[in-house]
């Protein structure tokens, strides 16, 4: 089955957008806009309230990171430089 037929739905019945394993790392969600606002981070709220993930990101067209709550808001070129170097791992 794909991963939008097996998203898994979460106990405040948010769907999540991919699964994520107990005592996983890093829970990322895409928004193609430039100006996330808290509404725009249910699902990312949802995960956190799940509580089995360490790190919440959201990725998007902003220019500057910042952070609401938990959530790390991360223009897409931050998140690609991080990737790249690897402080996703572990």
């Amino acid at each position: 089955m794909g991963l939008l037929g097996s998203t898994p739905r979460l106990a405040n019945s948010f769907r999540a957008g991919a699964s994520h394993p107990p005592g996983g790392h890093t829970a990322i969600e895409v928004k193609s806009g430039s100006n996330v606002s808290n509404n725009d981070l249910k699902s990312l709220r949802a995960i956190i309230e799940e509580n089995k993930l360490k790190r919440h990101i959201c990725v998007c067209r902003e220019h500057l990171p910042r952070k609401i709550g938990e959530i790390d808001v991360m223009p897409y070129e931050t998140f690609l430089d991080a990737l790249w170097n690897g402080e996703f791992t572990t």
